[in-house]
Parts: C-alpha cells; sequence; structure tokens
C-alpha cells in the first residue's frame, strides 16, 4: 500500500490484519508488487477501470478516488489537505502532525470461499458466531448488510470514530472483501469537524458512503 505509514490510524488499523485474513485463501496468487493499469479516460472526470491481474477483479473506480493495485488488493484512497494532530493517538508523547485527511481508504480482494466459510477461519471469536450456514451476528459489531447490491457482513473495529470496518461479500461462489478506514475527522466527535468538511473537495460521509456502494457493485472479474 502506498505511503500507508504516513496515512492516520483510522486509515491504517487494518494493515496489521494480512497474517489473520490469509485463513480464508486468496482466489488466486499473485506476484508480490503489481502496478495499477487502470483504463484512463479522456476526461479527467469520468470513471476509470482499476484490474487486479492477479485474481482477475475488475473496479470502477470513481474519478475522485486514486487506485493502486500490490500483493494484498485494490486499494482506495482520496485525502484533502488539512493540517491537524493524528486525532487517533492516545499517546502521552509528542503527536504526530499530519498535512491532509484521508477522508476515503479502501482495499478490494476477491477470496475463493463464499463469506460464511470466510468468517469461520477469522479467529475463534467470530468462528463461534458460524452455525453451518448461519452466522450470529451483534449490532453494532457484526451486521448483516446489503452493500452495492451484495449481501454478507460487516465487521466493525475500533473505539470513538477510531478503526474501520471489514466487509465480506457475496461475490459468486466466494468472496469481495473489504476493508474501509474510518474518517472521524468529518464527524461531530472532532471538535472541528466542521472546518474539515469546508475544506474544497471534501468527500462528505454521504458522498464516500455512495462511491462505497458504486465502487462494490461495480466489481467483476474475469476468472470463472
Amino acid at each position: 500500500m502506498v505511503g500507508r505509514d504516513s496515512w492516520p490510524k483510522s486509515a491504517r488499523w487494518f494493515v496489521g490484519l494480512g497474517l489473520v485474513i490469509q485463513a480464508c485463501s486468496p482466489a488466486s496468487s499473485r506476484p508480490a508488487t503489481v502496478a495499477a493499469e487502470p483504463k484512463t479516460s479522456t476526461d479527467s472526470r469520468r470513471s476509470v477501470e482499476v484490474s487486479d491481474p492477479g485474481s482477475g477483479l475488475t473496479l470502477t473506480v470513481p474519478w475522485q478516488v486514486t487506485a493502486r493495485v500490490d500483493s494484498a488488493g485494490v486499494h482506495l484512497r482520496h485525502e484533502i489537505p488539512y493540517r491537524h494532530v493524528d486525532f487517533c493517538d492516545e499517546s502521552d508523547g509528542p503527536h504526530t502532525w499530519f498535512d491532509t485527511v484521508v477522508d476515503f481508504a479502501a482495499t478490494f480482494e476477491l477470496r475463493a470461499s463464499a463469506p460464511v466459510a470466510c468468517l469461520a477461519t477469522m479467529g475463534p471469536e467470530l468462528a463461534s458466531r458460524v452455525h453451518g450456514d448461519s452466522v450470529r451476528t451483534d449490532v453494532g459489531y457484526l451486521d448483516a448488510v446489503v452493500i452495492g447490491g451484495r449481501r454478507g457482513y460487516r465487521q466493525l473495529f475500533g473505539v470513538e470514530g477510531c478503526g474501520g470496518a471489514a466487509y465480506w461479500l457475496e461475490f459468486g461462489q466466494g468472496t469481495l472483501h473489504v476493508h474501509r478506514g474510518s474518517v472521524p475527522l468529518v464527524t461531530p466527535i472532532y471538535r472541528y469537524w466542521r472546518d474539515v468538511l469546508a475544506v474544497p473537495g471534501v468527500l462528505t460521509p454521504a458522498v464516500a458512503d455512495s462511491l462505497f456502494e458504486v465502487v462494490v457493485r461495480s466489481a467483476t472479474t474475469s476468472r470463472r
């Protein structure tokens, strides 16, 4: 993932899950690093297609969002200029300053197993919620969702707006696995949230959610 160490913690939370999610096998192997090869448009305000050559996953990416493909999947990101202290840094030492706010960050990948089967491999706590083909949900922690017309499950992480969500969504016989970072700085939990929303080009929560739906709905694969 490009520049992930410079992202606020709210957008970096899912990096450490890389060793865990391997239990639900990738749809196919891929090289360690793959450069993004978007199908570009002559109109910079039109969507483009981005494909992961390892899994065959193709996404339609809105013009506002940048994309990169690497060994962990397809990463989408949008940021705006706004200097601030890392809101999610609760340490007593000197705080980290950032010059931008990442108001949209999500990673997409394909998994060979169905959503319920993937949940059963995600550690003992989630596995205990799987009973045959059913899942015991818990509102605000593990929810049944429909995103972009795809049914599945969403697990929420973190507290006070710092964290994110992991999605396991139906994708043929497999799973569209998505990690999406939260953005506390555009919500009332952050003291200066109105200042952030006043920055030109910012993605409001409603707009970001709409773009997320568009991307999920667009997902296709060349692999059968």
